[in-house]
């Protein structure tokens, strides 16, 4: 059957590779013609056609538009006659959960250790489900290093593992927990699963002979050596889901990164910076936002925000035995402003007062002895010395301070009356200082990534991850320390961006869009004699110097847009702009000169390339 494989897979080798490239023409896969200029032209997926959802180098993805579950993988794009079907199933992707569903998919170049000391250059597909699973093909050969694939084994699936940053703790249900562990009784069984299966599980196969992944691994902080846990997630519903993103660019084989872009209103989503050096099969947590607990900033769900929970904490009993042993704390972040860039107290308490008693209800509601002032979606502790026999031991946090979220174990808080609170899971950050909504884009520079969050300030940042390695044969692991560096600092930054580029020169220029519109601006003068001036939005495409990142009415516009941008990056020197509503500006000499279309719907997403068909969501564009 092997030798079968193998013949199968040079043939197909030998075909397609010498397929001629196809040249332009009216249609690519499923999407057709709609604009033809002199440089480029651009394609639109028709209306329930099958979709492009990943492509690199001569590999192309399509998502079934009659079921999402079925992918279809052509290795050599310009040869449609050889193809695979690949079906969401729990035979082509073992543990599956029940009831999953495509979600994203991306293939990812990566420098492939074949034996030790030995890398060659590879890509994986990598399979993102809606149930927060991470699968990859190409499975790992080796227990020591990933070793050379087999004949098919890209059409042989893995699930991937997550873990976790240092000091972070995976749930158990009983008091017996280790060092990387902390008891939480009560939660969803599903909590307690680990997926990937341990590889100490009695069902465990070790289908591929990699040995699987274990409870916990290492990783490096402050130049040692420290082990982290595996990454937790609170609950499989795609809101919640970690590995969602957008804003995405061109990928690494040295690294690659993904960040959370979920709604965080009506559902808690952890929202993080992962990186992977391995084509997906492994992923690190390396950066997590907090959540303000405070919501001035309302856009779109007004009435629902402070509602991004985790699962609700029961009572098991706990008002029976109760005798007035806690204290309500609610934490305070002090975030950078134009007065501190730098706080050195991030993290601040106030003493909300003693909880008097425990309601019967079956969510553990708290009263306090005072009225609380608290409102839905702040952050609090417990605090107390209690008797180890104290049946809410589990749940206080005794050495929470000034710069100090104690023992990290916060709750979130749903407001029941003025003396009256309900607690709930806190899933974000307890003692980041950084918070946002969601992570709007990644950018590949020259060395690193531009990160930017949203919504305005205090959660609109950009962050400055950086990898200085470059050379292949400089190898960087995923599980290394990487310096992470925020940019900007008050609320009249640069702020809410998109995409954002950032030249490497003795004085810095950043290029950023913005997906909001009503950013404060300077006031302009109409003419001499008149008294009267008004103030232009904030939509298009910004530059200036990065040493003015926190006064952004020194950044002049490049790009006038007159929507508010939905995806901003650089591909191979191209410049794609698109607004909400399917605006699209391209530019070829750096955002000297710009084209304006118009599509029918905007660019969120990017899948990857095929030379010069760059793939989108719903358009493909062709540069010429």
């Amino acid at each position: 059957m092997s030798s079968l494989k193998n013949i199968k897979e040079k043939v197909e080798c030998f075909w397609g590779e010498r397929h001629p490239i196809p040249k332009q023409s009216g249609r690519i896969f499923h999407y057709y013609l709609s604009i033809d200029t002199q440089k480029y032209a651009v394609y639109e997926r028709s209306r329930g056609a099958d979709r492009v959802v990943a492509a690199h180098d001569k590999m192309v993805l399509v998502q079934k538009n009659s079921n999402k579950n079925q992918l279809i993988l052509y290795p050599y794009y310009q040869n449609r006659f050889i193809f695979h079907k690949i079906y969401l199933s729990e035979k082509q992707f073992p543990n599956l959960i029940k009831g999953s569903n495509v979600l994203l998919c991306l293939f990812l170049p990566y420098m492939r250790q074949v034996r030790s000391g030995q890398y060659i250059k590879s890509v994986r597909l990598v399979v993102i489900t809606d149930k927060a699973q991470i699968y990859h093909n190409c499975p790992a050969r080796n227990k020591k290093f990933d070793g050379f694939s087999l004949a098919g084994d890209n059409l042989l699936f893995e699930e991937s593992v997550i873990w976790d940053l240092p000091g972070r703790k995976y749930p158990v249900q009983n008091p017996t927990e280790s060092d990387l562990e902390r008891f939480y009784p009560n939660l969803p069984t599903e909590c307690y699963r680990y997926h990937p299966m341990l590889n100490t599980d009695n069902e465990f196969q070790d289908r591929y002979g990699n040995g699987g992944f274990g409870k916990n691994t290492i990783v490096f902080e402050n130049g040692r050596a420290v082990r982290v846990p595996r990454f937790y997630i609170h609950d499989r519903s795609v809101e919640s889901n970690p590995f969602h993103f957008i804003g995405s660019g061109e990928k690494d084989h040295k690294m690659s990164l993904l960040a959370t872009y979920r709604s965080n209103v009506t559902a808690g989503v952890r929202t993080c910076i992962f990186a992977t050096s391995d084509g997906g099969r492994t992923w690190y947590c390396k950066y997590e936002f907090a959540d303000l607990g405070e919501y001035e900033f309302r856009q779109g769900h007004a009435e629902s925000f402070g509602k991004n929970v985790g699962n609700p904490i029961q009572n098991a009993g706990y008002d029976k035995n109760y005798k007035g042993e806690l204290q309500l704390l609610k934490r305070k972040l002090i975030v950078p402003s134009e007065s501190c860039k730098e706080p050195t107290v991030r993290i601040m308490w106030d003493d909300i007062g003693p909880i008097e008693s425990i309601g019967t209800e079956a969510q553990l509601t708290l009263k306090t002895e005072h009225p609380h002032g608290l409102t839905t979606g702040n952050i609090v502790a417990l605090s107390s010395n209690v008797s180890e026999d104290f049946s809410m031991k589990w749940m206080v946090n005794p050495t929470v301070g000034n710069n100090s979220a104690g023992n990290g174990l916060l709750f979130k808080i749903q407001v029941v009356d003025d003396y009256r609170i309900s607690l709930f899971e806190l899933v974000s950050s307890p003692d980041n200082n950084i918070s946002c909504r969601h992570v709007h884009h990644i950018n590949r520079i020259k060395d690193g990534w531009l990160i930017g969050t949203g919504e305005i300030y205090p959660n609109g940042w950009l962050l400055y991850f950086q990898m200085k390695e470059a050379d292949t044969f400089s190898i960087k692991n995923a599980n290394e320390e990487f310096r992470i560096i925020r940019l900007n600092s008050t609320e009249m930054s640069a702020q809410r961006t998109m995409g954002a580029f950032l030249t490497d020169s003795k004085r810095p220029e950043l290029v950023y869009a913005s997906d909001h519109d009503c950013l404060k601006r300077e006031k302009v003068a109409i003419c001499d004699q008149r008294s009267e001036k008004f103030d232009r939005n904030s939509t298009g495409i910004f530059k200036g110097y990065l040493s003015d990142i926190d006064n952004r009415q020194q950044h002049t516009v490049i790009f006038e847009a007159s929507e508010p941008c939905f995806y901003f990056q650089e591909l191979d020197s191209m410049l794609v702009f698109c607004g909400q509503r399917g605006q699209l500006g391209l530019s070829f000499d750096k955002g000297i000169s710009w084209s304006k279309e118009r599509i029918r719907n905007p660019v969120i997403h990017y899948y990857g390339a095929n030379g010069q068909r760059y793939y989108f969501d719903d358009c493909v564009i062709f540069r010429k």
